[in-house]
């Protein structure tokens, strides 16, 4: 038992770590996962995670009535 609270919370930012990147790969690539991101690459889950990700902002978009990535990728130019 102890070894399992020594390792977790190096399990738990390893996890948050490659959310992490799924979510930067959102902004950066758009809706669509590229096509070199096969199973190999992201896991099942990861690749759900993707999808219900894009569904939150894809909704966010909607009902806001603004395209925050269009927004974002502005405001990452304007800080340079």
């Amino acid at each position: 038992m102890g070894r399992i609270r020594f390792y977790f919370p190096f399990y738990c930012r390893g996890i948050n770590h490659r959310l992490e990147q799924v979510r930067r790969m959102r902004w950066e690539a758009g809706p669509v996962l590229p096509s070199f991101l096969d199973k190999d690459v992201l896991s099942s889950r990861e690749r759900e995670y993707f999808a219900r990700y894009n569904d939150i902002i894809t909704d966010y978009i909607e009902e806001v009535g603004i395209d925050v990535a269009s927004y974002s990728e502005v405001c990452a130019l304007d800080l340079g």
